[in-house]
């Protein structure tokens, strides 16, 4: 759901672009603008849904790891592993929040360019 949502967004940018030089209505530019402003803001209420759903995951991967470490009958090399593995799993899931936050700050960015051609396409117009 959140690709079809960033495939529609960049779809938007680039038909929002390309207007920019071409003819088409100042209404339909702000349409558009005002489709990716809301396009971002569910990208953002997802992010934090899925911000939710990680911590959930890595406080569950600590607690299996340290219950792990609890069993005396484990032999040490899985219980390593195992930790070992929790630790891997924690970190990718850090860094796959941080690269979905990072698109997101990146498409604020850019709406906000968007909106700077806009009111220079308004001005230049009138």
């Amino acid at each position: 759901m959140a690709a079809a949502a960033l495939c529609l967004m960049i779809s938007l940018m680039v038909s929002f672009a390309s207007s920019m030089e071409g003819n088409i209505k100042l209404e339909d530019l702000k349409k558009q603008l005002q489709t990716i402003e809301q396009i971002i803001e569910f990208g953002k209420a997802n992010l934090e849904s899925e911000r939710r759903k990680i911590f959930e995951v890595m406080a569950g991967n600590t607690a299996r790891a340290k219950c792990l470490k609890s069993i005396p009958d484990l032999p040490l090399p899985t219980v390593k592993h195992m930790v070992d593995y929790t630790e891997k799993t924690n970190a990718h899931v850090k860094r796959s929040f941080a690269d979905m936050a990072a698109v997101v700050q990146d498409l604020e960015s850019q709406l906000e360019d968007m909106k700077a051609r806009l009111k220079y396409f308004e001005h230049n117009e009138l």
